[in-house]
Parts: C-alpha cells; sequence; structure tokens
C-alpha cells in the first residue's frame, strides 16, 4: 500500500488516492517507517499540514532511529518548512549517522544560503562531489554560483553557470541553469 501510494503520488499525481492509501496502510501497520515518511511528505508537499508532515516523518525516524536516510528527510523538510535552525541540526545529525552524505551536506548548504550565509555554505559546497549524473546525489555545480551572486562575486557566479551550461551529463539541467540566472538577476533569461 505504502508503494502504491508513491505511484499515485509521483506518477498519477492523485494526492487524494495516495493519502487514503496511505492511512489504510497506516492503519493495517502504524509501526511501519516508509508510510510515515511517504505520509508526511504528502501532507507537507501538498500544504495541507506542514506541521503534521512534520510529526510523521519523526515519527517514521522514532521508529528507525539510525536511519541516515529518515533522518535526512527530516532535515531536508525542515529546510522546506523554511526551519533553518532545525534543519541544520538534524542534517549534522544525519552526517553523524553517515559522514560522506552528499545529500545532507547538500542541504547544509542550502540552509546557509536561504540564511544568506555563503562563507559558511562554500565550507559544506567544497565537500560535495565535483560532477556526476545521479539525481539522488548533490553537486558542487549546482550550488557554486549560488553562493558567489550571494557573496557579490558575480564574475564567478557566471563562470559556475558557464560550466553547468557546457556540462552534457547533468539531469534536469535547464531547471539549474533558470535558478543559476535567478540568482544572477537575470530574469527574463530565467523564464526564456
Amino acid at each position: 500500500l505504502a508503494t502504491m501510494s508513491f505511484i499515485q503520488v509521483v506518477f498519477d499525481h492523485n494526492w487524494k488516492e495516495a493519502k487514503k492509501t496511505l492511512e489504510k496502510a497506516l492503519a493495517l501497520n502504524p509501526n511501519y517507517p516508509l508510510a510515515h515518511i511517504f505520509y508526511g511528505n504528502l501532507l507537507q508537499y501538498s500544504g495541507e499540514n506542514t506541521s503534521r508532515g512534520l510529526s510523521e516523518i519523526k515519527k517514521a525516524l522514532s521508529l528507525d532511529p539510525l536511519s541516515s536516510a529518515y533522518s535526512w528527510v527530516l532535515g531536508r523538510n525542515y529546510y522546506y518548512s523554511g526551519k533553518y535552525d532545525s534543519a541544520h541540526l538534524q542534517l549534522i545529525k544525519t552526517l553523524i549517522l553517515e559522514p560522506n552524505s552528499a545529500s545532507a551536506k547538500g542541504f547544509i548548504a542550502l540552509t546557509f544560503l536561504a540564511e544568506k550565509k555563503p562563507a559558511e555554505a562554500l565550507d559544506y559546497i567544497k565537500q560535495l562531489p565535483v560532477d556526476g549524473n545521479n539525481p539522488q546525489q548533490e553537486y558542487q555545480i549546482f550550488y557554486l554560483n549560488h553562493a558567489y551572486a550571494l557573496m557579490g562575486d558575480f564574475n564567478r557566479a557566471r563562470a559556475e553557470l558557464d560550466k553547468l551550461k557546457n556540462d552534457k551529463t547533468i539531469l534536469n539541467k535547464h531547471f539549474h541553469i533558470a535558478q543559476g540566472l535567478v540568482y544572477l538577476g537575470e530574469y527574463d533569461k530565467a523564464i526564456d
């Protein structure tokens, strides 16, 4: 049922049915962490109940406290909720569980960027892999132009954006290029 709900959300875009499916899954097995993760994400991302969504993810983590994946999801979702202090603390806990987690380091960098602390973000950005095409991995190239733009170093920010434009291996490249153009204040080009 949890897997079916994932399909309903991601492929069918039927969040109403996915919610029913997840509620049934949780009624049958209230101790299944993945169902709590999916339910928490659904509540949060749909905007239905962000607070309850975070509570569901906390429940999943309480059921499997050594899961670096669940720890990361909680940190990521704190970030998405704008709770940057909580995100930072949770992602540091994730690094204790999995010291080489590029995803945790990437979201720590994002919390610092959201707080307009690019120097602190650069410490984590430089620990990310330089390149690759794994959509589940965080890479330097996506973050450097944002950090440099926040620092007012638009030449370096532009250079990083140019590297991104020329990289043939990156998935979803157009999205990241548009983001990079926004950081440079080039909104019309970003829309194009």
